[in-house]
């Protein structure tokens, strides 16, 4: 992961529940996107139904 930053676009509700596991899930290897919680600087742009299973 040397990219200084990382643009992530989700977009619909079927991207829903990765956007979740990626982002507020644990780091696994089950879920490889999961890995980006722990670069410095990632931007996620997604629109409400890409959202919609956030906690």
């Amino acid at each position: 992961m040397r990219a200084k930053e990382i643009l992530v676009v989700a977009n619909g509700e079927g991207k829903a529940e990765i956007v979740r596991q990626a982002f507020f899930g644990p780091v696994t290897p089950y879920v490889p996107a999961s890995i980006l919680q722990l670069h410095n600087d990632v931007i996620l742009v997604a629109d409400e139904a890409a959202l919609s299973r956030i906690p």
